[in-house]
């Protein structure tokens, strides 16, 4: 049997993925900006449980200015924090970059396991030459004036944009919502919004839940350091709360780093300490405080977690990792969904 396929088809098959290929493209062009909203779209879901308990004790139980008193407490703390946390965060950081070598020669003459190994083994040169190319790019990293101004800048825009977008969705949203539900068949309209509540309840639990227990990884690692006295706690205890967000292998990763960083700077005793602080503390959040946090409401299979953590790690790095739970979590409510209507 003969097949023929008509120039039509094939002007439209050329049509569609060319179309498609321009989509992909486009979509990567604006790939920041695209992070940005939906940034703000999960901001906006955290904040507005908030809004709503706020809003009945405004006059006229207004949810605007509900917003408003929302937005300027949040705008008063986050201005308040980078105010105080900026300047020893970047003196911290500067003495980091410029003190390692220092910290480094002082390892590897003093006298424990490792040292001795690598003095046994002749591996000094090869040490210290990748200590050299550190240094230097870290050196030229760090003196690039327009390279901070630059960073500094994008990274104003991005947080006035975000907080722009969250403002405009947590203010317009019911409006959004109740245009959307009046376009849904009456028939299935009920249950859709039930999905949502699911959908929602999940995504806000899971986002702030995991800002919380970055906080408390932060704030915890940064007081151990400072019980050791071990020098810059302040960008140590912020690496590790970022390291954190990192679905299922940021604790880890920033764990490593740190203990290395810590018998870098004080030797092998502290370090043994610090990385006894990471194994119990993990073992605390995993089965204490993440329960605590999250509740029963978030139920996300582990096997969801590492490919959405994947994916959107390789689309569009720490960010895309945190938006991409939430969002695979949301389709794994609609896949159930589905799959338990089909059995009926």
């Amino acid at each position: 049997m003969e097949l023929t396929v008509s120039n039509k088809t094939i002007l439209r098959i050329l049509l569609l993925s060319t179309l498609f290929v321009a989509l992909v493209l486009a979509l990567f062009s604006v790939k920041a900006q695209l992070v940005w909203i939906a940034i703000s779209f999960f901001l906006a879901l955290a904040l507005e449980p908030v809004v709503d308990r706020i809003s009945k004790f405004m006059p006229w139980r207004s949810r605007g200015l509900a917003v408003v008193v929302v937005f300027v407490v949040l705008i008063t703390v986050v201005s308040y924090v980078i105010i105080s946390l900026t300047p020893p965060l970047i003196s911290e950081t500067g003495l980091l970059i410029k003190n390692t070598p220092d910290y480094a020669n002082d390892f590897l003459n003093s006298h424990n396991i490792i040292s001795d190994y690598i003095r046994t083994h002749d591996l000094v040169g090869q040490v210290s030459q990748y200590q050299s190319q550190i240094a230097s790019k870290t050196i030229v990293f760090g003196s690039s004036a327009l390279g901070i101004i630059g960073s500094i800048l994008s990274s104003l825009v991005a947080l006035i944009s975000i907080l722009t977008f969250t403002f405009f969705m947590v203010l317009e949203g019911p409006k959004i919502m109740s245009v959307f539900w009046q376009y849904q068949p009456e028939n299935k309209r009920a249950h859709r919004q039930e999905l949502a509540k699911k959908m929602h309840r999940t995504v806000n639990d899971y986002v702030s839940g995991n800002i919380f227990t970055s906080i408390i990884a932060a704030v915890t690692t940064a007081i151990m350091l400072k019980i050791l006295g071990i020098p810059y706690t302040i960008a140590l205890g912020i690496l590790v709360g970022i390291f954190d967000l990192i679905p299922l292998v940021g604790a880890t990763i920033a764990a490593v780093v740190i203990t290395l960083l810590v018998l870098v700077f004080a030797g092998i005793n502290p370090a043994l300490i610090m990385l006894t602080f990471f194994i119990v503390y993990q073992q605390v959040e995993n089965n204490v405080i993440q329960p605590l946090v999250y509740s029963k409401s978030v139920k996300i299979s582990p096997l969801v977690v590492g490919i959405a953590g994947l994916l959107g790690a390789v689309w569009a790095g720490l960010i895309g990792a945190l938006v991409a739970i939430p969002v695979a979590a949301s389709l794994q409510i609609l896949v159930k969904d589905y799959l338990d209507n089909k059995k009926k």
